[in-house]
């Protein structure tokens, strides 16, 4: 948001000084115009998902919103601008009523003093703003074998090459119809992140220079015909030999004929069943702002984990990680790859997952449980084997997700 459109909207405000409750929520949506996402959305989700309606939900979250003592705006918003965070957090959202300035005080702020003159401000605006491009993401809808899958990391989109924490991992695959999708899990869906005819003309080359992920190449995808600019998508392979390989790949695939032809009758319905995409990364990141006390731990401990797409008897490929289940229900755990703490199963998971005691020699790990998520949407889970150090401990993990279960 532009900086001067904030003293204009506490002007407004200051002239309204018996309505606290719509300064508050015009001051969280200048929080949210500045981070363009809704900051307090994923705590309602979180109720959303263990209650029985929306308006269940709605009173939990109130209740919940009722309860803060500290203002839940994300320190994306200091990173912004500190004289706007303490604008936020120092003038106008306080919980204390006696401690809250009124929008005609706030009006004395250093970040609004600070305001520069609107006439340049508007001419450096109009030179420098960068066009921002909407995302158009499709969901797949092939119903074929994919001619190539496998993980990848995907740089965020804007983010920089060298910063480790703006590469996410995704699960991708070349679909029957020559397009490149990818596992969204946010929403839990199959999409599309470049169609055939796009990825028909774009080039694909070997990222030079620094990155922080090894084995790095990017797609450059022509808008249209007539402009020379390019979107690009950077990616990278686990390993020098599957980055060539996506590579040869994604070149043979562009230089295919895009019109696939479908077959009807019992040949597409068997398919149909064949194509169910295993899930192996549904990692999310725990938001570090508003909500962040429900992943605290209620129960924590040591467990070992299999690698994605690792064999479970060899000790090589499992991982002793600090675990815990969350005050909400979810599996969280510390990855030291990421250094931040992840969700390894949300709330939701952990309700509807079937978990199952491994014998002795099924793995090379003894006291090991597996636990498995039902298929949704034609998307299969792989499922996820942990190990104890005890057999006591290993049914003290089990009974901590069935009581969430059960709740």
């Amino acid at each position: 948001m532009h900086a001067l459109q904030i003293p204009f909207i506490v002007l407004v405000l200051s002239a309204f000084p018996l309505l606290p409750i719509l300064r508050d929520q015009v001051g969280m949506t200048m929080c949210e115009l500045i981070t363009l996402d809704a900051i307090l959305k994923p705590q309602y989700a979180n109720f959303l998902r263990n209650a029985t309606s929306h308006r269940e939900a709605g009173f939990l979250f109130m209740e919940w919103l009722g309860s803060l003592r500290k203002s839940p705006v994300p320190k994306a918003i200091d990173k912004f601008d500190k004289q706007f965070m303490e604008l936020m957090t120092q003038w106008l959202l306080v919980a204390s009523q006696s401690n809250r300035k009124s929008c005609a005080q706030a009006l004395g702020s250093k970040f609004i003093k600070s305001c520069p003159d609107q006439d340049v401000e508007k001419q450096k605006a109009s030179d420098d703003a960068p066009v921002r491009r909407l995302r158009d993401r499709p969901e797949d809808e092939s119903v074929q074998r994919p001619l190539h899958k496998g993980t990848l990391w995907k740089l965020n989109t804007g983010g920089s090459l060298e910063k480790e924490d703006q590469w996410i991992q995704r699960d991708m695959w070349i679909a029957h119809n020559h397009s490149l999708c990818y596992f969204s899990v946010k929403e839990e869906k199959r999409l599309v992140l470049i169609d055939a005819v796009k990825l028909s003309t774009a080039d694909i080359v070997e990222v030079k220079g620094k990155a922080a992920k090894a084995n790095a190449f990017e797609i450059q995808i022509k808008r249209d015909e007539d402009d020379q600019e390019r979107d690009v998508i950077r990616l990278a392979a686990e390993s020098d030999a599957a980055m060539k390989e996506w590579i040869r790949k994604l070149r043979d695939t562009g230089k295919m004929d895009v019109i696939v032809t479908m077959k009807l009758g019992a040949a597409m319905a068997a398919e149909i069943d064949a194509f169910k995409l295993a899930v192996k990364n549904r990692r999310l990141k725990v938001d570090e702002g508003a909500g962040h006390e429900q992943y605290e731990p209620l129960y924590k401990n040591n467990l070992w984990k299999l690698k994605a797409e690792g064999d479970n008897q060899k000790s090589e490929d499992w991982f002793n990680r600090e675990m815990w289940i969350a005050k909400n229900g979810s599996l969280v755990y510390y990855s030291k790859k990421d250094e931040r703490e992840l969700i390894y199963y949300t709330t939701a998971d952990v309700h509807r997952a079937k978990i199952d005691i491994l014998n002795s020699g099924e793995t090379c790990k003894p006291f090991a449980f597996r636990v498995t998520l039902p298929p949704c949407n034609s998307v299969e889970y792989q499922p996820g084997e942990f190990a104890a150090e005890s057999e006591a401990l290993r049914d003290e993990w089990i009974a901590q997700f069935k009581k969430f279960q059960s709740s």
